[in-house]
């Protein structure tokens, strides 16, 4: 095992103040009376501090969209396969930590073409619903779960466990 990798997740001892429990705190408070739209205006204007190089850029369908580090594309999307192992190692360790399956579905499905498609990404899921997307140019962390499994879209809503420590595990990924 790459040391390296296992001390860039290893858990923190002290606790970070979290943009993701910011957020939520804003969302809480604030109830329906925005929009999705007029949360993330309102979220931006706030001028929110970056956390393990990530910057808010929206909020929308109950997950926190952010801004990652400039990568090279090289990275993450190899001339042939898969993600790189290095990061899929990587990923692994988050989702054992965090309690999450894991699994790397392409960027774009292009069903009964030729088009190729080498480009994937990583999501993180529990409870059926996507938790985390960690892609070269984006991540997105949900927020919110819905307390009612068959209608997902509406209704009465969980806030996602989330250590403090999340985004500076997922950092890894973009190092």
């Amino acid at each position: 095992m790459n040391t390296t990798i296992a001390a860039a997740i290893a858990p923190k001892t002290s606790e970070a103040s979290p943009i993701l429990q910011t957020i939520r705190q804003i969302q809480t408070q604030i109830g329906d009376g925005l929009n999705e739209t007029e949360l993330t205006c309102l979220l931006q204007r706030m001028d929110l501090p970056t956390e393990a190089g990530f910057t808010f850029l929206s909020y929308s369908n109950r997950m926190v969209t952010f801004c990652v580090p400039e990568q090279d594309p090289a990275d993450w999307h190899p001339e042939k396969g898969w993600l790189p192992t290095e990061k899929e190692s990587i990923a692994k360790m988050i989702a054992e930590k965090h309690g999450l399956s894991l699994c790397e579905p392409p960027d774009v499905l292009y069903p009964e073409t030729t088009l190729p498609n080498h480009r994937h990404h990583l999501e993180f899921t529990a409870d059926r619903e996507t938790i985390i997307v960690a892609h070269a140019q984006y991540l997105k962390v949900r927020l919110f779960m819905a307390t009612d499994m068959v209608r997902l879209a509406r209704g009465a809503l969980r806030p996602v466990p989330l250590d403090p420590d999340l985004l500076e595990d997922l950092a890894a990924l973009y190092q």
